[in-house]
C-alpha cells in the first residue's frame, strides 16, 4: 500500500470517529454562514460525504426549525463544545 493511500485511510477513520462522537453528544453548535448570519442548534451529525449538517432546533433570523439540513458549502465555520 502506498503512503498516500495509508494516510487517506487514517484521515477518513479519524473523521468517522469524530462524527460518531458528535452524534453521541449532540452538542449545541453555532454555524457562521457566508451571508454573515449565525444560526444555532443541536448538531446531530453529517451525511456520509460531509456535504450536509443535520441540525435539531435550528434557530435562524426568520424562525426556529425542529429539524433541518444545512449545506456545508454555506458554512464558513462552525463552533461547538464537546
Amino acid at each position: 500500500m502506498d503512503i498516500t493511500a495509508d494516510l487517506r485511510g487514517r484521515l477518513r477513520e479519524q473523521s468517522l470517529r469524530f462524527w460518531l462522537g458528535v452524534a453521541d453528544r449532540v452538542p449545541e453548535a453555532s454555524l457562521h454562514l457566508y451571508d454573515r448570519n449565525v444560526v444555532t442548534g443541536k448538531l446531530r451529525g453529517t451525511d456520509s460525504t460531509a456535504e450536509r449538517f443535520n441540525i435539531r432546533d435550528l434557530k435562524t433570523p426568520v424562525g426556529i426549525y425542529p429539524e433541518a439540513q444545512v449545506r456545508s458549502g454555506d458554512v464558513r465555520y462552525l463552533t461547538m463544545e464537546l
